[in-house]
């Protein structure tokens, strides 16, 4: 299916814009130790991440621990949204393209982070100016892959779903992306590559964050949607 030309590029943030797992692992670890658990490793945290706050405690704490789910959120998200800056670094390359996409088209997040964290994280990276409107879970009452989280922003910019993609690096940020109408850019070097070449629900894939200026403004004369590529 084709559709117009690429005038927004929406972005995922953990795992796509930003390397956030370090900080995520320290603050779970945290409230699990105050529960009496053993800590978890950094690539333990990361095979969980995908979907927001509240998937990575349940699938942490497991269906035999399910009850404490929501004191163990509640805990963890406090903890979190108060450091998320915390060992915080952006991908190579996501800088630079952003300021140069920024120049050329809308661009945007959409993030299962909350709005404190986000915000927090932006201060850190000093990105925030590059986005022409964020979304948060702190602002959606439906999370990935519902499509809540693109149509606000679709509203807000004015811009019909084929002429807009979404960059993420999960399965959850795909069927968010299909479910929302929009095309799916996954990046390789996220948290969910594994996940992403096994279902092979995606548009195009890019190594590099910095691939996705070319590719986009490529795409200004006219993007190509449900072209599966196993790149």
């Amino acid at each position: 299916m084709s559709s117009g030309s690429v005038r927004l590029v929406i972005c995922d943030l953990d795992g796509t814009l930003a390397d956030t797992v370090p900080g995520i692992a320290h603050a779970l670890n945290h409230v699990m130790g105050r529960l009496g658990f053993g800590s978890l490793g950094v690539d333990a945290v990361r095979r969980h991440i995908g979907g927001g706050a509240r998937n990575l405690v349940t699938a942490v704490l497991g269906h035999e621990r399910a009850s404490l789910v929501p004191e163990t959120l509640v805990a963890f998200s406090e903890y979190y949204d108060s450091r998320a800056e915390w060992c915080v670094t952006l991908y190579p390359g996501v800088r630079d393209t952003l300021a140069a996409l920024h120049g050329s088209m809308l661009v945007a997040v959409a993030t299962a982070k909350s709005r404190a964290g986000t915000e927090r994280i932006f201060a850190r990276t000093g990105i925030a100016g590059y986005f022409d409107e964020v979304v948060t879970t702190s602002e959606m009452t439906r999370p990935k892959p519902d499509p809540q989280c693109i149509e606000m922003i679709l509203e807000r910019l004015h811009v019909p779903p084929d002429e807009a993609v979404l960059v993420g690096d999960t399965p959850t940020d795909a069927r968010t992306a299909h479910n929302a109408g929009v095309a799916f850019w996954a990046v390789s070097y996220g948290y969910g590559l594994d996940d992403l070449r096994r279902e092979g629900d995606y548009d195009r894939m890019v190594d590099n964050f910095a691939d996705l200026q070319q590719l986009a403004l490529a795409n200004v004369g006219g993007l190509e949607k449900g072209t599966v590529r196993h790149d």
